[in-house]
């Protein structure tokens, strides 16, 4: 997860002897990856290269396997394109794999079928499918299945038509999020840093945590802290700062008006109790201002031109979202993730230690507002797709896996790293483990975060950050009638 991409297509364009002028930063680069996270996935060039070489003798000449594999094709994909020069943006030969194949074996690539009986994120059976063989493949876990669905079934079947309804649905998914959530997200916001607010177990004075003072290059938050008045003030600076509250030892905190000492780990307990129980008075009717703001404390708001601290209109736009989460409850409930997490589960053991016990409980009050209005929304919309027959199951697999997306760089478990949001998935990569540290970060659901998720213009801009429709439509581009 850490390659670092763009210096390495570089390189390589470079090595393939493309004119220094022509190479720049911006490659057209959907990744399969950007449906949807799968840990063990393997380069497609790889599985390509391996498939092919299972199914021809070892006496075959390397120019003519290189050809078949679209070798020969990398330099053209980044020249007409701006593809990476990578193998998965050029396709086989299969002109050339025919004649091969019919020479050392005799026979024609619909004769041979590839089994991939442990699929997973389905890159031998893609790569097969391309060689234009016969593809199985087997996986019981449901998430991959999922994805395998989405990466080679549904492409192959309905081709470009399936990109363009997914573009279409996906048009009208982020209008309605405007629509029913733009109030709760300034539109001049790009996210926000928001801070686990507790107050000192020994002098109540109120406390916004934060890992580390730097929030981007050259930009710091500093924290001025009131002893008298138990109170803080934020701002942003440019010099480096260090935070009032930091401990010479770790995992505790110093509180910065009396500092007396006490642990990170009592400070998360305490801070998840009042967090679960705005949730639960909410639930029940009851909107406690002071003590919402004082739990998530919204600290940090990154705008186009910069950071600045968040504004009045910034908090009356998130307890707006609290409110009305409070009084459309009963409406949205069913849509709400409300299932216990299994004691089982080890992945979110540290966060059921700190009391986290329902997957709802991983949202604040705003977030989980916006996943109940999106997947009501999407779950209205599938009966509608469902009755168009299984091309609406496959536009439905996309925008289900589009609100997975929205949902993992929208918890109280994302952490942010020097200007972006590190999603939720991002913290399992570090320990293989779901934790929570000082502050979470939040995106902007209706103008921001949805737009990213899903790309629908992508082919007027021909760029992508890893948006579904790009990916959906490159696919669909090269398994066509496979």
């Amino acid at each position: 997860m850490a390659y670092k991409a763009i210096p390495a297509y570089i390189k390589h364009c470079k090595e393939l002897k493309i004119t220094r002028t022509k190479i720049d930063r911006n490659f057209y680069d959907p990744k399969i990856r950007n449906l949807h996270p799968w840990f063990a996935r393997r380069p497609c060039s790889v599985a390509r290269a391996l498939t092919l070489a299972a199914i021809l003798p070892s006496k075959i000449h390397y120019e003519d396997f290189m050809e078949a594999i679209g070798w020969t094709k990398k330099k053209d994909a980044f020249l007409t394109s701006k593809y990476p020069p990578l193998l998965f943006y050029t396709d086989p030969n299969l002109r050339l794999i025919k004649k091969l194949l019919h020479r050392y074996t005799g026979k024609n690539p619909s004769d041979l079928i590839i089994c991939d009986p442990m699929a997973g994120g389905g890159t031998i059976p893609l790569e097969s499918l391309r060689l234009g063989l016969k593809s199985i493949a087997v996986e019981y876990n449901p998430v991959a299945y999922l994805i395998l669905k989405g990466t080679i079934e549904f492409p192959s079947l309905y081709g470009r038509k399936l990109s363009e309804y997914v573009k279409e649905e996906s048009i009208k998914l982020i209008s309605y999020a405007v629509d029913a959530l733009g109030r709760f997200y300034p539109e001049d916001s790009e996210g926000y840093i928001v801070a686990r607010g507790i107050k000192c177990p020994f002098c109540k004075g109120e406390i916004p945590l934060l890992h580390d003072a730097e929030i981007a290059r050259s930009t710091y938050v500093d924290l001025k802290f009131d002893s008298s008045n138990k109170m803080f003030t934020s701002s942003i600076t440019k010099f480096p700062v260090t935070l009032p509250y930091e401990s010479e030892k770790r995992g505790e905190i110093k509180c910065p008006y009396c500092k007396n000492r006490f642990t990170k780990r009592e400070a998360y307990k305490v801070w998840t109790e009042n967090h679960t129980s705005i949730l639960e008075e909410l639930k029940r009717g009851i909107f406690n201002r002071n003590k919402i703001l004082s739990t998530h404390i919204l600290l940090v708001k990154q705008t186009k031109h910069g950071y600045v601290p968040c504004e009045e209109k910034d908090i009356l736009a998130f307890l707006d979202a609290c409110k009305t989460l409070m009084d459309s409850y009963k409406q949205l409930e069913e849509y709400l993730p409300k299932d216990q997490i299994p004691s089982t589960n080890e992945v979110f053991s540290p966060i059921r230690e700190y009391g986290i016990r329902y997957w709802y409980e991983l949202f604040n009050p705003r977030q989980l507002l916006s996943l109940a209005v999106l997947i009501k929304y999407v779950h209205d919309r599938c009966e509608f797709l469902l009755s168009k027959g299984k091309i609406g199951v496959a536009v439905s697999l996309y925008l289900a896996l589009g609100i997975s997306r929205l949902v993992d760089y929208n918890s109280i478990a994302t952490t942010w790293k020097k200007g972006t949001i590190r999603d939720t998935i991002g913290r399992y990569a570090q320990g293989r483990k779901i934790t929570y540290g000082e502050a979470y970060c939040e995106a902007i659901v209706p103008y921001r975060n949805l737009n990213w998720v899903f790309e629908p213009n992508f082919s007027v801009q021909k760029r992508t950050q890893g948006g579904i429709c790009p990916i959906v439509n490159e696919l669909c581009k090269r398994l066509e009638n496979k």
